[in-house]
């Protein structure tokens, strides 16, 4: 059987410190899966979704790498 997975969902807040969600989610001692979804719904309700949808592009490697870094520092001292 395979391990249990949360999946988290970054759908408005995509911060890495002090989310509440993510923070449920890293608690339940499962294995995290982070999603991030273009979701029309919302970025079309905002003034210049263009400009939202570039600043996205370029966070969206970086919060990559920032939780890959975390889990690895998170790995190393968990033994």
């Amino acid at each position: 059987m395979k391990a249990p997975v949360v999946l988290f969902w970054f759908r408005r807040d995509l911060r890495l410190e002090d989310n509440r969600g993510l923070f449920e989610a890293l608690k339940s001692g499962h294995a995290v899966q982070p999603v991030f979804i273009f979701d029309t719904h919302i970025l079309n309700d905002l003034e210049d979704h263009f400009k939202m949808i570039d600043k996205l592009r370029e966070f969206i490697p970086d919060l990559h790498m920032r939780a890959k870094t975390y889990d690895d520092f998170r790995n190393e001292h968990s033994e």
